[in-house]
């Protein structure tokens, strides 16, 4: 027995595609895929330096860096992550250092470098955010 018997043709017409559009339909809206990254934060002590840095054997950043004297603050790289562990390089040209430190990721994905008064380059890392004043 036809379950739109009793309606007008229109009306099942309506239903029929109504039907189709919402019953059947499988389609969703794409999802925004997001990559894991860390923040590598280049903090105080850096007058135009300039520096490459590597994450994984890859360049991620090359350029001059200035520190603004008030905030201590630099420059905030985001370095993709494929693991929780990361073999960072930084190199500085001017000088011929090389600085490497092989990172465990579960610590934190907040990582911080400040230029010493004496040249050298020290990282911390940190699981939150480091606060900028």
């Amino acid at each position: 027995m036809n379950s739109t018997a009793g309606l007008g043709p229109m009306t099942a017409v309506l239903l029929a595609s109504l039907w189709m559009l919402l019953g059947c339909s499988t389609t969703r809206p794409p999802t925004k895929t997001t990559r894991a990254t860390c923040s590598l934060q280049l903090q105080d002590g850096f007058s135009h330096q300039r520096i490459t840095v590597f994450a994984d054997g890859a360049r991620v950043f090359s350029g001059s860096v200035t520190s603004d004297p008030v905030l201590g603050f630099a420059k905030a790289i985001a370095i993709p992550i494929q693991d929780s562990r990361l073999q960072l390089r930084i190199e500085m040209p001017a000088s011929g250092a090389v600085y490497a430190w092989s990172l465990d990721l579960r610590r934190g994905h907040t990582l911080g470098i400040m230029r010493e008064v004496d040249g050298r380059l020290t990282l911390r890392q940190r699981a939150g955010p480091f606060f900028y004043e």
